[in-house]
């Protein structure tokens, strides 16, 4: 096969056949250089500081509204609000009242108000 080579390279004036040592040499200075660039990425990669992938989480997008309300939606939005503050305050009044009841306030008040 190493015939062939050379006369195919004779017959198109191809560049000189290399020689086994020449075709060794460049293989060894092929892997030297291979090393070489390994070494210096590894201690580039010593010396660059790490840098950390900011990843987002998906947020909920909201569209945009308009800023002018009709005053029936107001309305009905400030109702609403008035509807659930009032149903929390008859709850929170019932606790204060059920724990009166179970500490007896009610009666120590009636006994303040006879004395007086």
């Amino acid at each position: 096969m190493g015939i062939i080579k050379l006369i195919v390279y004779k017959i198109f004036k191809l560049e000189d056949f290399p020689c086994e040592s020449c075709e060794t040499l460049r293989l060894q200075l092929d892997i030297a250089n291979h090393e070489r660039r390994q070494l210096l990425e590894t201690i580039i990669g010593f010396t660059k500081p790490a840098v950390q992938e900011v990843t987002q989480e998906p947020r909920n997008i909201e569209p945009i509204l308009p800023k002018t309300v009709l005053w029936r939606t107001r309305q009905h939005q400030l109702e609403e609000n008035d509807r659930m503050t009032a149903e929390k305050n008859k709850a929170r009044q019932k606790e204060i009242d059920d724990l009166e009841k179970e500490l007896g306030v009610e009666e120590k008040q009636k006994e303040v108000k006879d004395a007086s």
